[in-house]
């Protein structure tokens, strides 16, 4: 009985390998030490009350690092292994350090101006600021270079590979022979001596048979050789220098109860009066003209002033908003709008419809209209008055239909 059997021996799962690395890849080079970061300002409140006042909470200098990176080394051990059965790739060099990076510039502190009312504006001539960001320090002036890969001596060449036969006879019968296994090998083991070397005998063989390796077939293979790639040099990085600290003009105040938005359920509004209180604000320029000629800030400024306002809210229709079933739908409101024109931003959901009557210190909303997704009629008036701006139906003054119900964007 014939028996065939193929083994792939070690080197063969080799030669499968897109490459293999020869040599020891360098180490990279170290850093440079960074330089110390610079402080920021602290933030202070400035009350203004018509003394001459003067503070400096600019941001301190980075330090200095003026530390070089150091070079990557070379690869090492770069042997390249003689006419190898698989494709060889030198080790890369060491990558350089970066240059030392300077300390960052500490930021300007932040400053609250309070004053009591817009009377007192001119008072900020007598106030000196300066909150000017602090300087980045000076990096390294050098970045390490990449160290060197290992080399190939010999670019490419061929290897030439045999396939055995392993046959076997049986002493009983010496006149038939049969295959046991056929193992293919680098035909030259030993460059030195170019003599075809055949496979060991396998160590399962039976003791009863005579076993001979022939000599089945030859193959030449071509590989090659690929330097070492070259380490990455450092690089050289700028600290970042501090920025200006914020400034904010605040005229007014009020207490620590005072609320600037809240948010309720619409059956408890009917035939109540509301507080919104807080700070309006604006960003504006010019601040450079406002405080003394010897401050150094950016000129863009908050502008904030303290504003309470007063809003009412009754029901107009017959039935209570229970009956209506809507005293459960959220209202809700905020201050807004500017310093100079404060506003009571308020979000009332698309199915009730109300009027506004505004006097100097209070907001009436009158609801006048429920809304029901099937009353056509009441949608398109709804929309009417939205356009003439004396009923809004919702939020922004803007009404999205589904299914003939006016829906809050």
């Amino acid at each position: 009985m014939q028996r065939l059997v193929i083994l792939l021996p070690a080197f063969m799962a080799t030669t499968a390998l897109a490459q293999q690395t020869f040599g020891v890849s360098g180490p990279d080079g170290r850093d440079g030490r960074f330089g110390r970061n610079g402080e920021s300002g602290q933030s202070i409140l400035i009350t203004v009350d018509g003394l001459a006042q003067s503070y400096d909470i600019s941001g301190s200098d980075g330090s200095d690092s003026r530390d070089y990176g150091e070079d990557g080394a070379h690869a090492y051990d770069c042997r390249q292994p003689r006419r190898a059965p698989y494709n060889l790739v030198g080790a890369r060099g060491g990558n350089g350090g970066n240059a030392g990076l300077g300390g960052n510039g500490g930021n300007g502190g932040s400053v609250a101006l309070s004053l009591a009312s817009e009377e007192n504006l001119s008072d900020l001539k007598l106030i000196t600021i300066r909150n000017r960001g602090g300087q980045a320090g000076q990096g390294g002036q050098g970045a390490g270079r990449g160290g060197q890969g290992c080399q190939c001596q010999e670019r490419d060449w061929n290897v030439e590979f045999c396939t055995w036969r392993l046959s076997y006879t049986t002493p009983s019968s010496s006149t038939k022979v049969d295959t046991y296994t056929y193992e293919t090998q680098v035909c030259y083991p030993n460059s030195d001596q170019p003599i075809r070397v055949p496979p060991p005998l396998p160590s399962d063989r039976w003791s009863d048979k005579i076993y001979q390796w022939n000599l089945s077939s030859t193959e030449s293979k071509r590989f090659s050789c690929t330097d070492g790639a070259r380490g990455r040099d450092g690089f050289i990085s700028n600290a970042r220098a501090g920025q200006y600290g914020s400034i904010g003009v605040y005229v007014g105040g009020g207490t620590d109860t005072d609320k600037s938005s809240w948010r309720t359920s619409l059956g408890n509004l009917i035939n109540n009066t509301y507080s919104l209180a807080g700070f309006v604000s604006e960003v504006r320029t010019g601040l450079t003209n406002l405080l003394s000629q010897s401050s150094d800030v950016l000129d863009q400024f908050v502008y904030a002033k303290y504003h309470q306002l007063k809003i009412r809210f009754e029901w107009q229709p017959n039935t209570t908003p229970q009956q209506q079933g809507v005293a459960d739908l959220a209202v809700s409101a905020a201050l807004g709008g500017t310093p100079a024109t404060p506003q009571i931003q308020l979000n009332v959901p698309a199915k009730v419809t109300y009027k506004v009557t505004k006097t100097d210190n209070l907001t009436l909303i009158k609801f006048t209209h429920v809304l029901g997704s099937t009353d056509p009629q009441k949608i398109a008036e709804c929309a009417k008055y939205n356009a003439k701006g004396s009923m809004v139906c919702e939020f922004k003054d803007q009404c999205r239909y589904e299914d003939g119900e006016c829906i809050p964007r």
